[in-house]
């Protein structure tokens, strides 16, 4: 009986300290082998019973466990401007500017910009339908980090 403890609780350290300390889930087959051992041991020494209840606590143990771990060292904290997080520009401000599809946009190409007295390519996507390069297009949305354009009418 005290291997069987012995067992389940190294397996329930071999978890953790995979969760917390050393990822990568050699750990983690280590524990859970240890646990299913101890389930088998459990089995031969005491019956189906045993080793049925065994398994059931132990399965619902180990994903309680991890989700604590993961609480509170892993999911922990927002990132932000402040502490160095840099996200997408947006470019919300060319809405209504125009320009001239540089590449082919099927839907996605490059279109030049003049902004700032400076020629610009960005990304874009064609609203609709292909845009041939060349054609003045006019920026209609922002969508995630590209902006929406549409032929100039």
């Amino acid at each position: 009986m005290v291997w069987i403890v012995l067992l389940t609780l190294a397996g329930f350290g071999f978890i953790v300290l995979d969760v917390i300390a050393l990822p990568g889930s050699i750990f983690v087959a280590l524990g859970i082998g240890m646990i299913g051992y101890s389930v088998y041991l459990n089995f031969m020494a005491h019956g189906p019973v045993s080793a049925g209840v065994h398994f059931v606590v132990c399965a619902s143990v180990i994903p309680v466990i991890v989700l604590r771990l993961l609480k509170r060292y892993a999911l922990k904290g927002e990132m932000n401007a402040e502490e160095g997080f840099v996200g997408v520009d947006s470019h919300s401000d060319l809405i209504g500017s125009s320009g001239v599809a540089f590449s082919d946009l099927r839907p996605a190409g490059k279109v030049r910009m003049e902004l700032d007295g400076k020629s610009v390519d960005l990304d874009c996507i064609a609203e609709s339908s292909f845009i041939e390069a060349g054609t003045e297009v006019v920026v209609v949305e922002e969508r995630g980090p590209s902006l929406v354009v549409a032929k100039r009418r």
